[in-house]
């Protein structure tokens, strides 16, 4: 059968509450990162396992644009995220959110000296 969602973010919670067994009642909050500068040489699923890392509450990483021009300077790439949050148990408060997400601009300024803007 064919399931529909009233967002991109509520299908992939579903399915990642499906893949691990969390009912479909879980709460999940979301966010983007519009700019994540990194050098050209930092590869997709290195950037994504530390952002997967850097926070327990995360439960979806996609990766929605790439772009290379002269805004981001010559050697360099931006790359957009959609990071999305969840909690089997709660709703996930603002605060508790940006905590994560604070959370994940450091590991990655940290890891690969990237700058994010969001």
């Amino acid at each position: 059968s064919v399931e529909e969602y009233d967002s991109e973010e509520e299908r992939h919670c579903q399915h990642y509450c499906w893949e691990h067994g969390i009912a479909d009642t879980a709460i999940f909050s979301s966010n983007e990162t519009d700019d994540t500068i990194l050098d050209e040489a930092v590869e997709y699923s290195a950037v994504a396992d530390a952002i997967s890392g850097a926070s327990v509450l995360l439960a979806d990483v996609e990766l929605f644009d790439v772009f290379r021009g002269e805004a981001v300077g010559a050697g360099k790439k931006s790359m957009a995220f959609h990071l999305a949050w969840i909690s089997s148990e709660r709703t996930l408060t603002v605060e508790e959110v940006d905590k994560e997400f604070s959370a994940v601009v450091s590991t990655l300024e940290k890891e690969f000296g990237a700058k994010v803007r969001s």
